[in-house]
C-alpha cells in the first residue's frame, strides 16, 4: 500500500486497510475522490452488475453526504466521488464495504483514490 500523510489526507491504492488522523486528531467532512481502473473486460463486467446495489447500499448509509461513481471516456475506468459527514461514517462504510458482495467481486480491481478531511 503506498500512502502520504499529512493535514488529514493520503494517498493510496488500496483503502480498506488505510488508518488516518488530523494533525489535531479530529476529522469532519470525509472526502473521497479518484479513479476505479478496470484491467480487463471480465473485471468491467463485474464491476456493471456490481455497481448499481453498491450506490443504492452507499447512498442510505448514516453519514453519506454524496456518492457518485461515474464512467469515464475510458470504459475500464470510473470516476469515483465521495462525501462523509465525519470520520467514523466514512469508517462505517469502508467497514461495509470490506464485508460486501461488492468488495469480494472487486477486491482485485484498482483503486487510486485520494482522501481528504476539512
Amino acid at each position: 500500500m503506498h500512502t502520504r500523510t499529512g493535514n488529514a489526507g493520503f494517498l493510496t491504492d488500496d483503502t480498506r486497510h488505510c488508518t488516518y488522523q488530523c494533525e489535531d486528531g479530529f476529522m469532519s467532512n470525509v472526502f473521497l475522490s479518484g479513479h476505479l481502473i478496470c484491467g480487463d473486460q471480465d473485471q468491467a463486467t463485474v464491476v456493471a452488475e456490481f455497481l448499481p446495489l453498491h450506490i443504492e447500499l452507499t447512498r442510505a448509509e448514516q453519514g453519506c453526504l454524496s456518492f457518485e461513481v461515474n464512467l469515464t471516456e475510458n470504459p475500464w475506468v470510473w470516476q469515483v466521488d465521495e462525501q462523509f459527514q465525519d470520520a467514523a461514517s466514512f469508517r462505517a462504510h469502508q467497514q461495509r464495504v470490506a464485508e460486501s458482495e461488492w468488495g469480494r467481486a472487486t477486491e482485485n480491481i484498482n483503486r487510486q483514490y485520494e482522501i481528504k478531511g476539512t
